[in-house]
Order: structure tokens, then C-alpha cells, then sequence
């Protein structure tokens, strides 16, 4: 006799809620873990019934946190992660098929901007200046009900822009899945009906494109567009992607965002003139962080346009001083320490030639990967095999004669000091626990 629970009807047995299972055995088992009670005669028997008897849900390729439906939004926050700074605005191509409406629809081709990893290592799933066009976007794939495409050729057509632009994030995104997939337990996750590809070896040929239409890429000098960011901007992307990855590593700060990149506050050039009255240009980039200061380099690419030359600095002043004072006011060299510099006939040149130093040197504390481009022909070096004569002056200099005053960082105030390391890369070691530190505190 089953008692009444005091009203309604009374409660079952948790075995009469199984479903039925597909041998016919009373109550479910076929989705739940289940041990067994017999100890079978064979070892290798209870082995295999328990792997047959555990289902282990695949590992997946899930789309972004809050980034889902949203190709265009993904592929931005994708290559951020990656060290991209900026938008990814003029990375798509639009044309449409040149009919009026309602016939006029749109394509577009996205294409990869320069990546060098900033400080997150190689990119081996990221072709710069890799070109994805829109793909036959699934209808779950971008939060709109109308996302119809027509299919001419090999060309999906779209009827507004936005759809022609997420159609082509979808296909990248689709790619950049399956490449971090590739190899391992997880399965990609796939937001266009066309397969996606490994490689450029793999991918389809692009249709030809109208007249007038041009994609984005490396391009020779002549035509007026740089084959890589300009010093300065891959200098400031690199920052932004250090606090990127020290943002995963759980590290907070209360700066505000635009003190995280260097401004132009951290450049300092001066001009001498070196023969024949022609005035040159050198500059030193000057790190907001640790304080440590860069001397414009060679930039590769450019030979002939620099000129190697040096300066005194003079121990006492804590001033660089010219070459051409101390000789003309006869004064001893050896009461002065000789420091090579790199001129350029423009300041602008020169103080592309200090960021590239910098970022030289900080990519290459950053990673042993030596794979990134290199801006300047000079090998980067580390804080503890700094040269001496520069190192010195990076120290103790605080202007050069003829040249303002150098910004100076406050020794208390550097991120070196206040976390006690001597490269601010070493944050990012393994040794540092930023949650747990700030659950100690809270």
C-alpha cells in the first residue's frame, strides 16, 4: 500500500521515471553512468562493459562568450586576442551586382590585416593578408531572420551589406576553427554550409573582381601603402596586446586605457647638423612602464637614408653632448663615454627608428620565437645584456644639448617597482598568481 504524500497524488519511484531503455530492460540507462554490481569472471570484461557503459561529451569549438550570432563581432574580438589593435572596418570589401532595387544584392571579401602576435607568440593559424570570401551563411549563424542568400556561380549574393560582411566573417571564422582544431580532440564549429579549409593551398579560387575594386594587402612602395604598420603602431599594438594577456592572466589595473599605449609624450628627438650645414635627426622612445629608454636603430629597408654618427654623454651633466663641441672645445675624450646614435634626414624617420628598436627588443623578451619581423637590422637585446655605454645613459640621461628634457618616469611610480621584477614581461610568468592574489586581498 503506497501512503498518500497528504495531497494529490502520491509520489512515484524514481524507477517508474526512467524511459525505457533500447533492449528492453526496465528503466533507462542508456544516457546515465551506471555501475555495475556483478564482478564479472574476466578483468578485461568489467573493463570494456565500463567503457561501453560511459558516454563523454566531445570537446567543441564554441563561438566567443557573447559573441555568438555575431560573426563581424567575433572575427574583431578573434584578433584582438591575437594582438590586433583597431578596426577591422576597411579589411572588407563590398561590391555589389549592379542591378536596381529590389534586385541589387552584395558580396564582400574579408581580408586578414597584419598579425606578428604581439606578445602572444607565433600565429600559426593566421595568414596576414589572407583573403575569405562571404560564404552561404546557416540561418543560425548572425541574429537577423532575413539572412537569404543567392548563390550565382560561386559568388553569394546578399541584400544588405551587413549580411555580406558577417557572411564573409563567418568563412574566416570558420577557418580559423577548424585550423585550431586540427590535430586535436575538438570539433570545429561551422557557421557556413561550405566546408572550411586548412590552408591557402586548400582554398578556392577567388572569382574575378569588377573594375575599381582593389583588396587590401601588402603593397609596393611605389603605390604609396606599407607592407607592414609603421613602427609606431605595431609598437603600440604590442602594448595593448601585453595587457591583453596579462588582463587572462588575471592582473588588474586601475589605469584608464588610453595610459596603457604609449603616446607621443614618449618620443624625444633632436637634430644636429653633421656635415655640409645638413641637419640630421635621432630619437629615443622612452618606456611609460619600466622607464628604460630606446635609441632609434637602423630600419630595414631604408639603408642609405641614415647616417651613423655619435654623441658624448657626459657622466656629471647626465647630457648627451655633440661630437663637434667636445673636439672644437678640445676637451679630453676619455672623460666622456662615446655613444653610437643612427640619423635620419626627417624627425618622422627617426622616431619610426626608436619605436622599431623597442618593439624589436620587447618582442623578443616577450618569446622565444625570433619569427616576428624585425623592424631594425640591429639584434634586440634583453634588459641584462643591454649595452653599457647606452645602458648607462637609458639610466642617468634625462636630455640631450640642443634637444627638451626626456620624460622621466618616477622610479616608485614604474610597474618594475611596484611589483618588484626587473622586466615587466616577467609578470606574465607562471609564478604569478594575479586570482588568487586578489582573493587574498578581497
Amino acid at each position: 500500500m503506497v501512503l498518500p504524500l497528504g495531497w494529490g497524488r502520491p509520489r512515484p519511484k524514481f524507477s517508474d521515471l526512467l524511459p525505457p531503455s533500447d533492449n528492453g530492460d526496465h528503466g533507462g540507462v542508456d544516457n546515465m553512468f551506471v555501475e555495475e554490481r556483478r564482478r564479472p569472471h574476466d578483468p578485461m570484461e568489467s573493463l570494456t562493459t565500463s567503457l561501453s557503459m560511459t558516454r563523454v561529451a566531445s570537446l567543441v569549438d564554441y563561438p566567443l562568450r557573447r559573441c555568438d550570432g555575431a560573426p563581424c563581432a567575433e572575427l574583431q574580438q578573434t584578433l584582438v586576442n591575437v594582438g590586433f589593435i583597431g578596426s577591422l572596418r576597411k579589411y572588407y570589401t563590398l561590391w555589389e551586382n549592379g542591378q536596381k532595387s529590389p534586385e541589387k544584392r552584395f558580396t564582400c571579401i574579408f581580408t586578414c590585416p597584419y598579425l606578428d602576435g604581439g606578445s602572444t607568440g607565433s600565429l600559426t593559424n593566421y595568414t596576414s593578408w589572407e583573403h575569405f570570401a562571404a560564404g552561404n551563411m546557416r540561418k543560425d549563424a548572425f541574429n537577423q531572420t532575413s539572412n537569404s542568400v543567392t548563390i550565382i556561380g560561386e559568388i553569394c549574393w546578399y541584400n544588405t551589406k551587413k549580411l555580406a560582411m558577417n557572411a564573409a566573417a563567418a568563412k574566416a571564422l570558420d577557418c580559423f576553427s577548424l585550423r585550431r582544431c586540427h590535430g586535436t580532440d575538438k570539433t570545429p564549429w561551422q557557421r557556413c554550409e561550405e566546408p572550411p579549409y586548412l590552408s591557402l593551398d586548400d582554398a578556392p579560387r577567388l572569382s574575378d573582381l569588377p573594375p575599381g575594386v582593389v583588396l587590401p594587402g601588402p603593397s609596393r612602395e611605389s603605390e604609396g601603402h606599407e607592407v607592414t604598420p609603421s613602427p609606431k603602431q605595431a609598437l603600440a599594438e604590442y602594448y595593448a596586446s601585453f595587457f591583453k594577456m596579462l588582463d587572462l592572466a588575471g592582473f588588474r589595473t586601475n589605469s584608464p586605457a588610453n595610459e596603457l599605449v604609449p603616446g607621443k609624450d614618449s618620443y624625444s628627438s633632436w637634430g644636429v647638423n653633421l656635415e655640409h650645414n645638413q641637419e640630421l635627426w635621432t630619437a629615443i622612445f622612452t618606456c611609460h612602464l619600466s622607464g628604460e629608454r630606446f635609441q632609434s636603430g637602423k630600419l630595414n629597408g631604408r639603408e642609405g637614408t641614415y647616417k651613423k654618427d655619435y654623441m658624448y654623454f657626459d657622466r656629471d651633466l647626465c647630457k648627451l653632448v655633440p661630437r663637434q663641441a667636445v673636439e672644437k672645445a678640445a676637451l679630453n675624450e676619455l672623460d666622456f663615454i662615446r655613444i653610437d646614435m643612427i640619423w635620419y634626414k626627417t624627425k618622422k624617420e627617426a622616431i619610426n627608428a626608436a619605436a622599431g628598436r623597442a618593439v624589436d627588443c620587447l618582442r623578443h623578451r616577450a618569446s622565444d620565437d625570433d619569427s616576428h619581423q624585425r623592424y631594425c637590422s640591429e639584434t634586440p637585446y634583453t634588459i641584462n645584456n643591454t649595452p653599457v655605454g647606452w645602458k648607462l645613459v637609458s639610466e642617468r640621461g634625462i636630455r640631450a644639448v640642443g634637444g627638451d628634457e626626456w620624460p622621466l618616469v618616477p622610479y616608485e611610480d614604474r610597474f618594475t617597482t611596484q611589483f618588484d621584477v626587473l622586466d615587466m614581461h616577467s609578470l606574465l610568468e607562471g609564478e604569478h598568481d594575479w586570482r588568487a592574489t586578489y582573493r587574498a586581498i578581497r
